[in-house]
């Protein structure tokens, strides 16, 4: 496969993001790195590492908005990257990995390596699906606990 021309490197909450920009400069030189990053990203602290930053329009996309998500989703695959590098190997990352629209897709792991995202779509779904209905199961289970479970007095 040919070097990346055009990385996206995709902010999610966590310690290793500059270092992900960094290990992205130094193993591919002369790509083009775009970091997409939250609204209240400090965008002087890329100025070095990527070549543009560009700011979502919210903090946190998820189906409650399903018309912003879809906005970014499509600002991201007319941008054309070769590569779209996550921080974090999680099924919601990896959904949207897939719909960037990028040839390669990775994910920067915190021991700083660069792994390829594989994987089905529809079992990553099943994945996500089944993690929230155990939240929300998990959340019933403890409310009837706190309002129906008697406390005795000493």
């Amino acid at each position: 496969m040919t070097a990346p021309q055009r990385i996206c490197a995709y902010y999610s909450h966590g310690p290793h993001f500059t270092r992900m920009l960094k290990h992205l400069r130094a193993t591919y030189p002369s790509a083009r790195i775009t970091a997409i990053v939250p609204p209240s990203y400090p965008k002087d602290a890329l100025r070095d590492l990527a070549n543009e930053v560009r700011k979502t329009g919210q903090a946190h996309y998820g189906l409650r908005s399903p018309g912003a998500l879809r906005n970014l989703i499509r600002d991201i695959r007319g941008a054309r990257f070769d590569l779209f590098a996550v921080m974090f190997d999680s099924p919601k990352l990896r959904l949207f990995a897939r719909a960037s629209g990028a040839a390669q897709r990775c994910v920067y792991t915190i021991d700083g390596r660069l792994c390829p995202l594989q994987g089905a779509v529809i079992p990553a779904l099943g994945s996500e699906l089944l993690r929230r209905i155990q939240g929300h199961l998990l959340y019933l289970r403890l409310w009837c606990i706190v309002h129906f479970q008697s406390v005795e007095k000493k």
